[in-house]
């Protein structure tokens, strides 16, 4: 993340990585890292076989905070692969560890966790004007923050008028 000298965010950027230990691996990700409660959480990934020969009876569990949501046996064969695509519901508000383990005959080939977050939106808005006016035109200053790490939208009215805009935070 990159901020100015003030404390504001310019950009960000994520770039993952993997590391790979034996001949099973199991990558997967969340479609975003934020969500609101109750909005659905996608989860997309894969079990891949780089061995040789075919990988048999391989059980892939997912479970988020410790909570169950995906369990798969299946077999692999000689540098096969195994797409999976789940969906779960963001529930109250906190960090979410989800956690991924493939095991054979009760053997953990490879585990591996990431992390999303479900919060509330929360924007706060401040109006200011001058303390006194005449009967002319004035001007009226809104400041909007959202104070979230994910895009929250607002919706106004404004002499009759509606209007709606995204503020990232």
């Amino acid at each position: 993340e990159l901020k100015n000298s003030i404390g504001q965010t310019i950009a960000t950027s994520e770039y993952p990585f993997y590391i790979i230990e034996g001949n099973t691996v199991l990558l997967y990700s969340t479609d975003k890292k934020f969500y609101k409660p109750g909005e659905t959480v996608t989860i997309t990934g894969e079990v891949k076989n780089l061995a040789a020969i075919t990988a048999s009876a391989l059980s892939l569990q997912l479970s988020a905070n410790s909570q169950n949501i995906y369990t798969a046996t299946f077999d692999l064969p000689a540098n096969g692969s195994r797409p999976f695509t789940i969906t779960t519901t963001a529930g109250s508000e906190g960090a979410y560890t989800l956690t991924g383990k493939v095991t054979q005959n009760n053997t953990t080939l490879v585990e591996i966790a990431d992390q999303y977050e479900v919060a509330q939106p929360k924007v706060s808005v401040s109006v200011s004007v001058s303390e006194i006016v005449g009967n002319e035109p004035f001007n009226i200053k809104n400041n909007i923050k959202n104070e979230r790490k994910y895009q929250a939208t607002i919706k106004s009215k404004n002499n009759n008028q509606n209007s709606k805009a995204n503020i990232d935070e």
